[in-house]
């Protein structure tokens, strides 16, 4: 018998992560969301209002990616490394709010090996100063799988509407990270969650 909990969902408005939510919903999980905004996003407000369809809505938090990035700018490290850093700090963040709402674990829409971050050498990275567990429920689904369960739920046409690249992405992004200084947790713990209301 499983024993449901609560968890912290990162929330994108990619195609990936609300189809994580969607499959942990679906098996009795309760979810709080995460998001780190670039922007004023009415598209993250839409897939949180979707996902509330499946149930185990509780509370949706805002975080500006910007100054996040601020604080990790500040560290030495080899910039194709950026990427890597950002889903740590994401993470470390996560846990950090997750501990006070609660939560158990956290929940990402990682899929092995799609993107430069998501190698196993750099998930390993990421997560590699968090004492949270991480649940990947895409880690080996490939992407048309993904995308097929992201028009059923109604949200494919959502995240593939067009908005800003992400400002911070390197052109060559690594695959395998290695030496990365770590993250000051206390600095991220100043940074400012915003309890976002849907209408």
């Amino acid at each position: 018998m499983i024993d449901f909990m609560k968890l912290l969902a990162l929330l994108s408005t990619g195609i990936d992560s609300p189809v994580a939510c969607y499959l942990m919903l679906r098996r009795g999980f309760d979810l709080e969301y995460l998001h780190f905004s670039s922007s004023k996003n009415f598209k993250i407000k839409r897939i949180v209002s979707l996902l509330k369809n499946f149930g185990g809505l509780s509370r949706f938090f805002q975080i500006f990616h910007s100054k996040m990035m601020d604080e990790i700018l500040k560290l030495e490290f080899d910039r194709k490394y950026t990427c890597v850093m950002c889903k740590k700090g994401m993470l470390l963040t996560a846990e950090v709010l997750a501990e006070k709402l609660g939560c158990e674990a956290l929940l990402t829409g990682d899929n092995l090996g799609q993107v430069a971050s998501q190698t196993l050498s750099n998930l390993r990275a990421e997560e590699e100063q968090l004492e949270i567990p991480v649940l990947r429920p895409l880690i080996a689904f490939d992407k048309v799988e993904i995308v097929e369960i992201a028009r059923k739920i109604g949200s494919y046409e959502i995240s593939i509407e067009k908005e800003e690249k992400c400002k911070y992405a390197p052109k060559k992004p690594a695959t395998k990270a290695k030496n990365l200084p770590k993250i000051d947790v206390e600095k991220l713990k100043k940074l400012k969650v915003e309890e976002v209301i849907l209408d």
